[in-house]
């Protein structure tokens, strides 16, 4: 069943393409009987979509901890079409697959997530998410807008790859607006 939703997520990004559209969703469950439907010690879901001029970038995770927690691990899946001006290499769409970590308290105010991989694993990335004013995942309901992506590693040396320290930031807007809901 996820595998069906994330194929038809990933579809419909490569249809939008450049649709200014963005929605973070976190929807709260307990750690033995998970209602996000992703396994035990599921308790949030996060879905991003950001698009500006230099890209697009799609972001899904299953976010795993304590209940009432605030970091934890998760599973995820991204995909990106991010626009660096050297060529198919580094302009093409791109997934990619993995585990890393969240937390709401090494910037407060964010769902900061640490250790994504993007373009293809040639990047390591840490992705900052706005939560609502006073929010922490826990209790995080409401809109946001905007989206950081901040590269921390250059895994695989491609002309025109961004150093170390380089970030993507989708601005705040209708195109990378976020929602988090129970």
């Amino acid at each position: 069943m996820k595998r069906h939703a994330i194929t038809r997520a990933l579809a419909a990004l490569a249809v939008t393409g450049t649709t200014a559209l963005g929605a973070i969703v976190i929807g709260a469950g307990s750690a033995s009987a998970s209602p996000t439907g992703y396994g035990q010690g599921t308790l949030y879901q996060v879905d991003s979509s950001a698009n500006a001029t230099m890209g697009s970038f799609w972001f899904w995770g299953a976010l795993d901890g304590s209940p009432g927690g605030t970091s934890g691990t998760l599973t995820y899946q991204e995909t990106d079409c991010i626009h660096l001006g050297g060529g198919h290499a580094t302009d093409a769409a791109a997934h990619d697959a993995g585990s890393a970590g969240w937390s709401t308290v090494i910037n407060p105010g964010y769902l900061t997530i640490t250790g994504v991989n993007i373009i293809a694993n040639a990047l390591t990335t840490t992705i900052e998410v706005p939560l609502p004013s006073g929010s922490t995942a826990a209790s995080a309901l409401g809109h946001s807008s905007g989206l950081i992506v901040t590269v921390t590693a250059v895994n695989i040396p491609i002309p025109h790859l961004p150093p170390v320290g380089a970030s993507f930031t989708f601005p705040a807007g209708p195109s990378s607006e976020n929602q988090i809901a129970p």
